[in-house]
């Protein structure tokens, strides 16, 4: 299990926003891992004005469960309400509490590796557009070419790469650079890198970057397995612009 944080909540101009509408919001929830109290959370958020769409087990371990729960939340109370109302439930802390465009009942990842397998020659395209929603992230890029910093493609929010971290991982990592900084990249063999950030909230947790790096690796096979893709993407690499 990860080391205990302080809770992280919605940014603060975020979360004023959008107190008392709906909104469809990720909760990350820490619990004591014994029967009962995952009914008295759901009670807890239920009493509040929630509907559980669903939840995910994220970790369990000496005696303590990590749960995500994804709900739609018609007049949201904010950040400061709920996790004071978790918090007088014996032993449940909020870690973290997020806007998110995921839609519970859709398969964000199929979907993406379906488009991907339909243009392979679009996959790094296809796969930084997917990753802010898909993750819960605020912006997403790639980065390859000779020096490993050219712009293959980045979301519309995403800085120039001159304001990245100067050293980039060359495996699979997640980093805090900052307390309300949460990075998370992922390489794509010698073609290029994954950079995705998340600003407030909590920071990617392992699970997340097992997923993410699951999707590049299938992502990368669909596109090797097409010689044609795989030539083509290789001839865009030096002609990424560069920070």
């Amino acid at each position: 299990m990860q080391s205990k944080q302080p809770p992280a909540t919605l940014p603060k101009e975020e979360s004023k926003r959008r107190i008392g509408e709906d909104t469809l919001l990720r909760l990350r929830i820490a619990l004591p891992d014994r029967p009962g109290s995952l009914a008295r959370v759901s009670r807890t958020l239920a009493h509040l004005g929630a509907d559980i769409r669903t939840v995910t087990v994220l970790d369990a371990l000496g005696g303590r469960v990590v749960d995500e729960f994804t709900v739609d939340w018609p007049h949201w109370p904010g950040p400061q309400r709920l996790s004071a109302d978790l918090a007088a439930v014996p032993g449940v802390t909020l870690e973290g509490a997020w806007h998110t465009l995921q839609k519970p009942d859709a398969f964000v990842d199929l979907d993406l590796l379906l488009h991907i397998a339909t243009a392979p020659e679009r996959a790094v395209n296809t796969l930084t557009d997917a990753l802010p929603a898909a993750f819960s992230a605020d912006w997403a890029i790639a980065l390859g070419g000779p020096t490993g910093r050219a712009v293959l493609a980045a979301s519309p929010t995403a800085p120039p790469p001159a304001d990245l971290p100067e050293i980039l991982p060359n495996r699979p990592m997640t980093f805090s650079p900052e307390p309300e900084v949460h990075l998370v990249a992922v390489p794509a063999g010698q073609w290029c890198i994954y950079l995705a950030r998340r600003n407030g909230g909590p920071a990617f947790h392992r699970i997340e970057l097992a997923r993410l790096t699951r999707i590049v690796e299938v992502a990368t096979a669909i596109v090797a397995g097409h010689s044609d893709a795989l030539r083509r993407f290789a001839e865009t690499v030096p002609a990424g612009r560069s920070g």
